[in-house]
């Protein structure tokens, strides 16, 4: 009773510590395999255990693991087919035999099945009669050089495996998240642009509203500022009637724009500025109370003015772009026959203007 009890007790601890003792856990990354087929087994006098330990040790120091299998096979064909069935069965990436001469005869015999390139290598180097570690050294890193490429293929990524599932680093964002990050650097700013406008220009005090044509060059400065150079003209001239007065009616300007742009810069883009420059309005007209007399007369004046722009980039070098300018000519301008004044202009005037930004460089 007494020892069946104390058999039961041993029985029970030795369940214990084979199946309830946490033991830790063992690595599952897949490994290459290399398999060296041993000859003390079958054929000793062939055998080489020294090449074959320094065989193993630098197919180590390479990464891979080493099976040592002792060979069965003696003959040619027969050792030529337990290599390939080595390979098969332990999915090795190589198997290997080495062959040492018989004394006196200096050349060994290299078998190797190589899984990369599917062939089965035969090689023969020459050797001294009396063989130690060195020759066995030289032997096996010869045997390594002659694989390296093979070996090395396998250590690549397969090109054909499916790509990995997204991480979480590289899974996309959702888009109420996304939104919230800052987006990608926008490109380096165009320095030099070229802008065709055309539209109206408008004045109170009588004169006609006339069409105009814009011409500027836009050069980028720091600080978000950009200096602006435009000329303009009506290329049809307006016309003024009075009692016994039929007139035309143009206008010719120039104006220099510090134009502020606000960051950060998107897609649609609104402006502000401030320039100054010349209006140079001109009249011609025919008086008839004064017997058709024909006259003819132009002046400069000084004006000062705001700009409001909105862009809208549609290319990176091409953008539309909307302009109201709004200022006042200093002095007024006076339209005058015989020492009459028929149409004053300029306190206040204004223009609407729609063309294209073309980016030059």
């Amino acid at each position: 009773m007494n020892h069946s009890f104390g058999r039961f007790l041993a029985l029970l601890g030795l369940f214990w510590l084979v199946f309830l003792v946490p033991t830790p856990a063992r690595a599952t990354g897949i490994q290459e395999k290399t398999v060296i087929v041993g000859m003390e087994d079958c054929c000793e006098p062939e055998a080489w255990p020294a090449a074959e330990k320094v065989l193993a040790r630098e197919f180590r120091a390479l990464g891979f693991a080493v099976l040592l299998v002792p060979g069965r096979a003696s003959g040619e064909r027969e050792r030529r087919l337990e290599l390939q069935e080595l390979t098969e069965s332990h999915r090795a990436a190589c198997a290997v035999r080495i062959v040492r001469p018989p004394a006196g005869q200096g050349a060994v015999e290299l078998w190797v099945n190589d899984r990369v390139t599917r062939k089965m290598l035969f090689r023969q180097f020459e050797i001294p009669a009396e063989v130690g570690e060195r020759e066995a050294e030289i032997i096996a890193l010869r045997i390594v050089e002659m694989l390296r490429a093979s070996l090395l293929e396998l250590r690549l990524p397969d090109r054909r495996a499916r790509p990995a599932a997204p991480t979480g680093k590289d899974r996309p964002l959702p888009p109420a998240i996304r939104r919230l990050l800052p987006g990608p650097p926008s490109p380096a700013p165009d320095r030099l642009a070229l802008e065709l406008h055309g539209g109206a220009w408008i004045s109170s005090g009588g004169v006609p509203a006339l069409g105009m044509l814009h011409l500027g060059l836009r050069v980028r400065l720091p600080w978000s500022l950009d200096l602006l150079g435009d000329v303009g003209f009506s290329p049809v001239s307006g016309e003024l009637r009075a009692d016994g007065l039929a007139s035309t009616f143009d206008m010719t300007s120039g104006f220099v724009w510090t134009v502020w742009t606000p960051e950060p810069a998107g897609p649609l883009r609104p402006a502000f500025g401030v320039g100054a420059g010349l209006l140079r309005p001109g009249a011609r007209g025919v008086s008839g109370t004064q017997g058709l007399t024909l006259r003819e007369d132009s002046t400069l004046v000084g004006a000062g003015a705001v700009r409001f722009e909105l862009a809208w980039s549609f290319t990176p070098r091409l953008a539309v772009i909307c302009v109201v300018n709004a200022g006042v000519a200093l002095p007024e301008i006076s339209v005058r026959f015989s020492d009459r004044t028929v149409a004053r202009a300029g306190n206040p005037f204004a223009e609407i203007l729609a063309g294209l930004r073309v980016a030059l460089f």
